[in-house]
């Protein structure tokens, strides 16, 4: 299942609990993923589920995990876009990356472009596309770190 999809899924329960502009919500990264996953008809990794407080017993790396890297033109797996996102911020020096807010818009944004998918129009409309473009193509991280050679996020 495509990210849109599921991040589509997940607003509309949002707004069927009474979660107002969910777009505008910040939710952590575990909670998002933990959702995301169980939409997509995915198994939720290890270190999500200890992430949301579950207690494991035998614990999987997350990096052991499937990276759902499709071949060009095939639909990535929503672990294996969420693992690009988690190791992106990882690397920007964020941490406890998987229990920070996030705006779900943005995020929504971030992963569609990860995945390789268009972003959805209620999410445009959310962001300001013309600084988000930017954001996105300058050659540092958000904390204003440049990225390794130099190279795009």
């Amino acid at each position: 299942m495509t990210i849109n999809r599921c991040m589509a899924l997940l607003v509309d329960e949002l707004l069927a609990a009474d979660v107002p502009d969910p777009l505008r919500r910040e939710f952590t990264l575990a909670a998002v993923w933990d959702d995301l996953a169980r939409l997509g008809g995915e198994t939720v990794p290890d270190e999500v589920r200890i992430a949301l407080g579950e207690p494991i017993a035998n614990i999987r790396p997350l990096r052991d995990a499937p990276s759902g890297l499709g071949a060009k033109g095939e639909e990535r797996t929503v672990n294996g876009v969420l693992i690009e996102h988690l190791t992106k911020l990882e690397w920007w020096g964020i941490p406890a990356a998987l229990t920070q807010p996030l705006m779900l818009g943005p995020l929504w944004a971030e992963l569609s472009r990860i995945a390789g998918e268009e972003v959805a129009p209620a999410v445009r409309e959310l962001l300001d596309w013309r600084v988000y473009r930017t954001l996105i193509s300058e050659p540092t991280g958000p904390l204003g770190q440049p990225s390794a050679g130099g190279e795009r996020q």
